[in-house]
């Protein structure tokens, strides 16, 4: 039987399709985690989409990201617990509360949809009651 993520799942249970970005999102944000964990955060800028790196230095990235890695820890386990769609299918949302090391915090992701690729284009982290962003 083949995984399905948990994100494709709550879309599927909620009877609302993202078409094919939702199984890329999956897949992105899976990614996302193992360079997390990896502390490949100069990897996780050079994937994003332009508009992010035009929006922040790659070199503010990996001070803030071993910031936040420093701070909450290893990942441990995040369920979904929101999603959308916007600017008429071309950015996909997502939001987990998330477990780590050193606590809990609220993810949110925000992907650039080009039919089934997708491109990080906005992550915040929230992290005991203050924001991380």
């Amino acid at each position: 039987m083949r995984r399905i993520g948990a994100v494709a799942a709550m879309l599927m249970v909620a009877g609302c399709s993202a078409g094919p970005a939702l199984p890329a999102a999956d897949q992105a944000v899976e990614r996302f985690r193992k360079q997390y964990e990896a502390r490949q955060f100069a990897e996780i800028y050079r994937e994003a989409a332009p508009e992010f790196r035009l929006g922040t230095p790659e070199a503010d990235l990996v001070k803030q990201m071993s910031q936040w890695r420093e701070g909450l820890g290893s990942f441990r386990s995040a369920p979904p617990s929101g999603w959308r769609l916007r600017d008429g299918g071309r950015v996909l949302h997502l939001v987990f509360d998330s477990t780590f090391e050193k606590g809990k915090a609220m993810e949110k992701f925000a992907f650039k949809v080009d039919g089934s690729k997708v491109a990080l284009l906005e992550y915040e982290v929230e992290a005991a009651g203050a924001p991380a962003q």
